[in-house]
């Protein structure tokens, strides 16, 4: 009996090790979380890409939906004033016409004013389409908004497949951190390939 005269209860004692065991479980997938979601992470694909319609260049609406059925590349920029932009982008329209061959389509995403875009994409003869997202709603929906504390999207690019769900992604971890051209037509490639 206790002092108050209720019947005791026995308590159990975990021992040192399940209590160890437990902390390091759970610091592990923590750990692992904060890997996945830091930028530059090689993620792995999710369920769906997230939909969107923006206006391109060309004053057309371009929705993600409608282009279901083929590969898509999406990259988001930071602005047609960053050196390294600039040299992706172009680096990008040399692949073009492969990524077109292999089925596929390029897009290119910046928080950046449509006519700034505009601007950009004739002084680089780009031909491949550039978005506006002014609102930044799908730069954030993509997890790519302001993750350089800068209130642009950071430099990424995703690989969406035929089904419209996302099959590759890179986020770099700082302005300059973007893969290889060459890398993104391999995973286009793959992605056109897959069932």
């Amino acid at each position: 009996m206790t002092p108050a005269g209720t019947p005791g209860r026995r308590r159990r004692r975990r021992s040192p090790a399940g209590v160890y065991a437990a902390v390091l479980v759970l610091a592990l997938a923590a750990a692992a979380t904060a890997y996945l979601a830091r930028p530059g992470a090689r993620q792995p694909a999710e369920a769906a890409a997230p939909a969107f319609t923006l206006p391109d260049t060309d004053g057309r609406q371009v929705s993600l939906a409608a282009l279901r059925g083929k590969p898509v590349v999406l990259v988001f920029f930071r602005t047609f004033g960053c050196g390294v932009c600039q040299q992706q982008l172009v680096e990008l329209q040399d692949i073009y016409p492969e990524i077109r061959r292999a089925g596929g389509e390029l897009l290119a995403i910046s928080v950046r004013p449509l006519d700034e875009n505009r601007e950009g994409r004739a002084n680089l003869g780009l031909g491949y389409p550039v978005l506006s997202d002014e609102t930044t709603d799908v730069a954030t929906s993509y997890g790519v908004f302001n993750l350089l504390g800068d209130e642009l999207a950071a430099p990424a690019v995703f690989v969406v497949d035929r089904r419209g769900r996302i099959a590759w992604r890179y986020v770099g971890r700082s302005v300059a951190d973007r893969p290889k051209a060459a890398t993104v037509l391999r995973q286009l490639r793959t992605a056109a390939q897959a069932p």
